[in-house]
C-alpha cells in the first residue's frame, strides 16, 4: 500500500511488507524545499521497520495500493503534475499497483495517466465529494474499460457529469464484482440496462443515483444473482425491484432502501432473504403491517432503520422486539413510538445502539433502559422534550456508553455533571439547543468528553483524550452539522481526518 505524507507519528505505527507514505505531491514538494526533512524521510523509509529500502530491491516490491488524499495545495496544475511524475517514477521501476484510490481534484488527464501505467489495477476509487473538484468527464472511462481489463471493482463516488456513456462504455470490456455509483446524478436506466447484458458477477452493487428505477433495476438483478450488498437509496425504485429482490438474491445480507419512498408494504412483506442489514428511513408508506412481516421473515436482522417512517406505531416496534431478538442496532427515530416501545425493546433485546429522536417518551423509558441489561453504546434522545435530568442521570452510570445526543432537550447542567463523572469518558456528546444548559456545565464536561456538540454545530474536541477509538466507526470523523446523524454509510465514504 502507499499512501502518499504522513508524520512521524503515524509513521512509526505502520509495519509490514509495504511501504506507506501518503500524498507523494505534498512529499516531493517537503523533500525539495528542506533537506534536513528529506533525510527524516528517507531514513524512516529506509529503516528495518517498514521492510522496504530505497535500493534498487524497491522495484521488485509489489504495492497494494495508491491513495491520494490531497489537503492543502498551492496550485492545480503543479498538483497535478507532480503527481503524475510521481505515478511515472512508480511505473518506471515495474511497481505493481493492484488497488487505487483518488479523492478529490481528479481529471481526465491524470486518469488517462493512470489507465496507462496501471494496467493491472483490480481495484479503483474515485471520489469527487466537492462540486468543485469534479472535473472528471465520460473522456477517460474509454480509455478505462479498454486499458484495465483486469478491473474487478470500480468505485465513483458523488460525480455530477459522469453520464451513461462512461458506463456503456465500460461494461463491454470489465467483469465487475463490485460496481457502486454512488449519487451519480447524470446515471440513469439507459447505462445500468447495458450492464444487465454484460454483466453476471456483481456481488456488491451501489446504484444510489435518482434516475435509475425498475426498468432497469429488475433485470440487472435477474442477471447477477450472487449480490451480497446492494445499495439503492435515493432511486426511483418501486414494488417490482422490491419483489425481485425477494425472488432472485438469496444471498443477499445487507439491502439499503433509504429513500425509496415509492415502495409500500406490498412489496416489504415479501423480503425473505438472509438480510441482516435492513434500511427503510424515509419511506413514508410503510405501515405496521410490512415491519411486523419483516420481524418474522427476516430472523437474521441485526440493523434495523425505521428513520423518519411516520406510519410506524408501537404495535410494530413490539412485535420487532419480541422477534428480533438478535438484534444490535434500533433506528425509530421520527416514528409514533411510545413508552411502551421502549420497554418491549428493554425486556427483549440486548442492543448497542438505540435511537429514539422525536419519539414520545418520557423519564420513565430513560429508567428502564438506565437499569436493564442493554449494552448500549450509542444513545439518541434528540428533540424528547419530555426528557429531565432525573433519568439522564441515571443513564450516565452506563459504563458501556460511548455515545449520547441530547439535542434539544430539558436537560440542565446537572446532566452534564452526571457525564463527567463517568468512570469511562463519553467519545461524543451532543448538547446542541438545550435552552437550560449553562456555559459553566459545558466546561465541566468540557476535559471528560472526547468531542462535544454545541450550539452553532460547533465540533469541540478534549485535549485530553487520543481518538483512535473514534475513527474506527465509519461515521465518526464527519463534521456532524446534522442533529439526525441521518446515514452512517456516507461516512463509508466521507469523513477522513486532515492529518
Amino acid at each position: 500500500m502507499i499512501l502518499l505524507t504522513l508524520p512521524d507519528a503515524i509513521l512509526t505505527r505502520i509495519c509490514g511488507e509495504y511501504l506507506l507514505l501518503e500524498d507523494l505531491a505534498r512529499l516531493d514538494t517537503a523533500l525539495v524545499r528542506n533537506d534536513s526533512n528529506r533525510q527524516k524521510y528517507l531514513d524512516m523509509l529506509s529503516s528495518p521497520q517498514f521492510g522496504v529500502a530505497m535500493d534498487p530491491q524497491f522495484k521488485r516490491r509489489s504495492m497494494t495500493s495508491i491513495i491520494n488524499k490531497p489537503y492543502s495545495y498551492s496550485a492545480v496544475s503543479t498538483r497535478y503534475f507532480r503527481l503524475s511524475d510521481s505515478f511515472a517514477w512508480l511505473y518506471k521501476r515495474g511497481v505493481k499497483v493492484s488497488s487505487m484510490s483518488l479523492w478529490n481534484h481528479v481529471n481526465d488527464l491524470l486518469l488517462v495517466r493512470v489507465s496507462n501505467y496501471f494496467r493491472d489495477l483490480k481495484y479503483l476509487t474515485i471520489s469527487l465529494q466537492q462540486e468543485q473538484d469534479d472535473w472528471l468527464t465520460d473522456a477517460f472511462f474509454v480509455l478505462l474499460g479498454f486499458n484495465m481489463r483486469q478491473l474487478t471493482s470500480l468505485r465513483l463516488l458523488v460525480s455530477k457529469h459522469i453520464t451513461d456513456i462512461s458506463i456503456i462504455e465500460i461494461s463491454n470490456y470489465l467483469c465487475l464484482r463490485e460496481l457502486i455509483l454512488y449519487l451519480c446524478d447524470q446515471i440513469s436506466d439507459r447505462a445500468i440496462l447495458a450492464l444487465a447484458r454484460t454483466q453476471r458477477d456483481i456481488e456488491v452493487l451501489d446504484i444510489s443515483c435518482p434516475l435509475i428505477t425498475d426498468v432497469s433495476f429488475v433485470p440487472l438483478i435477474q442477471a447477477n444473482k450472487k449480490i451480497r450488498s446492494c445499495n439503492l437509496r435515493s432511486c426511483a425504485i418501486g414494488d417490482a425491484g422490491v419483489t425481485a429482490i425477494s425472488a432472485h438474491l438469496s444471498q443477499l445480507t445487507i439491502l439499503n432502501l433509504m429513500e425509496c419512498s415509492s415502495i409500500t408494504d406490498k412489496s416489504v412483506k415479501l423480503l425473505k432473504n438472509p438480510i441482516e442489514s435492513l434500511w427503510l428511513c424515509n419511506c413514508y408508506n410503510l405501515t405496521d403491517e410490512a415491519i411486523i412481516a419483516v420481524s418474522k421473515n427476516l430472523p437474521d436482522l441485526k440493523d434495523l432503520d425505521l428513520f423518519n417512517c411516520p406510519l410506524i406505531t408501537n404495535d410494530s416496534i413490539i412485535r420487532v422486539a419480541a422477534n428480533l431478538r438478535g438484534l444490535k442496532s434500533l433506528d425509530i427515530r421520527y416514528t409514533r413510538a411510545s413508552d411502551l416501545a421502549v420497554e418491549a425493546i428493554v425486556t427483549n433485546l440486548s442492543l448497542k445502539e438505540l435511537f429514539l429522536c422525536h419519539c414520545d417518551i418520557t423519564d420513565k423509558s430513560i429508567h428502564q433502559i438506565a437499569t436493564s441489561q442493554l449494552e448500549l453504546e450509542k444513545f439518541y434522545i434528540n428533540e424528547c422534550i419530555k426528557i429531565t435530568d432525573k433519568s439522564v442521570i441515571e443513564l450516565a452510570k452506563l459504563d458501556r456508553l460511548t455515545r449520547v445526543y441530547c439535542d434539544e432537550t430539558n436537560i440542565t447542567d446537572q446532566s452534564l455533571y452526571a457525564f463527567a463523572a463517568k468512570t469511562t469518558p463519553l467519545i461524543e456528546l451532543g448538547i446542541r439547543n438545550c435552552p437550560h444548559v449553562t456555559l459553566q456545565g459545558r466546561d465541566a464536561v468540557r476535559s471528560h468528553v472526547i468531542k462535544y456538540f454545541v450550539d452553532g454545530n460547533d465540533d469541540v474536541e478534549g485535549d485530553e483524550f487520543d481518538n483512535d477509538e473514534d475513527d474506527e466507526d465509519g461515521d465518526d470523523n464527519e463534521v456532524i452539522g446534522d442533529d439526525n446523524d441521518d446515514e452512517d454509510e456516507g461516512g463509508d465514504f466521507e469523513g477522513d481526518d486532515e492529518i
